[in-house]
């Protein structure tokens, strides 16, 4: 909850790298054009073309985001440990770039669902282009955040603020555990274990505290964003 209007937030001072930053500073981020944005899956040949238009286009207020994260803790350690224990020329990698389209939504963009309800709504909406898996790259992986701002409907003057995130994982990478769970030294480096944040390398509070506590913090410092701009 949020003590101003929605009309008294401007969504489109958020739509920059420094602001992605300030929700997690160990992602670093740098603007890029919609032509820089790779494709989805180079090894399979496809692309990631959104099928209603260009990404980080047709849109008033969109940027597209290159950001980088050097995993951190014990992670690192464990990634060259597997490194040398597998007999594959490709290597995992123990930093993660990914593509990202950060946009702020008109009120009146068409909606359907439930939040068809949300009269006045304006949107935040950040769309992952491509990423790439804690131990598996390149396999590419899906996020989104997307956030809903809309009248306090007790109070014109409040808004109230929605906010949801989304991540997806193949199921190739859960299902993955007789490669680890066969070498001892290995047992709590099980991508699975990683990802959900139940193993002994998991630590902060990035990606590498694993998935879940990583989406609740994102979310959290959004929220503790929104409360330090009230005069924005």
């Amino acid at each position: 909850m949020l003590d101003r209007a929605p009309g008294a937030i401007d969504l489109s001072h958020y739509v920059t790298a420094a602001f992605l930053e300030r929700i997690d500073p160990a992602i670093k981020h740098t603007a890029i054009s919609a032509a820089d944005v790779g494709p989805f899956n180079t090894e399979a040949g496809a692309g990631n073309d959104n099928p209603d238009r260009k990404w980080c286009t047709g849109r008033a207020t969109s940027i597209c985001i290159q950001s980088t994260y050097k995993l951190e803790g014990k992670i690192p350690i464990g990634i060259m440990l597997v490194n040398k224990l597998r007999d594959s020329v490709k290597k995992v990698s123990d930093h993660i770039e990914f593509q990202s389209e950060l946009s702020a939504l008109s009120p009146h963009r068409p909606r359907s669902g439930r939040l068809a309800a949300a009269h006045r709504a304006q949107y935040a909406d950040r769309r992952g282009a491509r990423t790439e898996s804690v131990l598996r790259q390149p396999d590419p992986e899906i996020g989104k955040f997307f956030g809903v701002f809309q009248d306090d409907p007790a109070d014109a003057d409040k808004t109230i603020v929605t906010a949801f995130m989304a991540l997806a994982i193949k199921a190739s990478v859960l299902d993955e555990k007789r490669s680890y769970e066969n070498v001892p030294v290995l047992r709590n480096m099980v991508p699975a274990d990683v990802l959900m944040g139940k193993s002994s390398f998991n630590s902060g509070s990035s990606i590498s505290a694993g998935l879940p506590k990583y989406a609740r913090n994102e979310i959290s410092r959004i929220a503790g964003i929104l409360e330090q701009d009230k005069g924005k």
